[in-house]
């Protein structure tokens, strides 16, 4: 059935006038609505042609998957200007030992390391092992720790989750930022199972941070964020709090090549924010390379 329309003459003057659409052509509304009209009036009046009302074409509100933006690691945040030459990223415990998981985009150039864990003095991180294709690495110090993270393993979607990192540390707090979210996909970007995305924001400085569930163990490790001027370019919309972390099973496949006990004993009871963030901070370090 075409678009059409019919007027409806008693032989005085015009009685009313209706019309009926095709509903694979679009809305009939502006534009469209004036030109049907019109156009039905001058055929009746005139015997001329019906014209046709232009046609509508939707907004695609998905990306096509060829153009995609891809996830944006999270740079390891800059020091101040006149110190251009260092950058800062997070880790956390994994061993009693001094065992620290962060990110391999954090450290991967640096010819020194400096970890900081709470009041103490800087010691020198060593690395002992990376994954590029994981983007992990692993540091060895001698630092005094009071917390290991405990990995679990089978994360939920919808499951509550917290960030703990040093963000933007040229500008926000020294002592650690802390931020609360949820699961939001058990993938990353095309479908990358490696990764979970999650709700929680994050910033440059967050890189190789824990990402803990509700009871405090840990379910990943900070990565990336979706590059938002990207997506905006190609969509036109911002999103907001697109933020990825590789799941804990896959930080534990990396440890155990490398020969790395680590610690499993999760817990199933609930800490309160504030005694989260507690926990959070205890096992999480700052990173700075140089």
């Amino acid at each position: 059935m075409r678009e059409q329309g019919v007027d409806v003459f008693d032989g005085n003057g015009a009685l009313g006038f209706s019309f009926s659409r095709n509903n694979d052509n679009g809305p009939v509304y502006g534009e469209r609505l004036v030109t049907l009209i019109s156009s039905s009036l001058y055929a009746e009046a005139t015997g001329g042609p019906w014209v046709a009302p232009p046609s509508y074409s939707q907004e695609v509100a998905a990306v096509p998957p060829s153009t995609r933006p891809a996830p944006t690691p999270i740079a390891p945040a800059p020091k101040a200007e006149e110190e251009d030459k260092l950058s800062s990223g997070t880790g956390y415990f994994v061993t009693n030992s001094g065992h620290i998981v962060t990110n391999h985009h954090v450290v991967k150039s640096c010819s020194t390391i400096a970890v900081f864990s709470g009041d103490q003095p800087a010691a020198e991180g060593r690395l002992i092992g990376s994954d590029e294709t994981n983007d992990l690495a692993v540091l060895k110090t001698d630092l005094k720790l009071t917390k290991v993270a405990n990995i679990r393993i089978g994360a939920r979607l919808g499951d509550p989750i917290a960030v703990f990192g040093y963000p933007l540390s040229q500008v926000l707090a020294s002592s650690g930022n802390f931020t609360l979210g949820n699961i939001t996909a058990l993938a990353g970007m095309r479908d990358d199972t490696r990764h979970l995305q999650i709700s929680a924001p994050v910033q440059a400085g967050n890189s190789g941070g824990p990402l803990l569930d509700a009871s405090g163990n840990l379910v990943g490790t900070i990565i990336s964020k979706l590059n938002a001027m990207r997506v905006v370019q190609a969509t036109g919309d911002m999103p907001q709090n697109v933020n990825f972390a590789i799941k804990s099973s896959v930080v534990a496949s990396f440890l155990e090549s490398r020969g790395i006990s680590y610690e499993t004993n999760a817990t199933s009871n609930a800490l309160a924010p504030a005694d989260l963030a507690d926990h959070a901070k205890a096992l999480s370090v700052m990173i700075l390379c140089k």
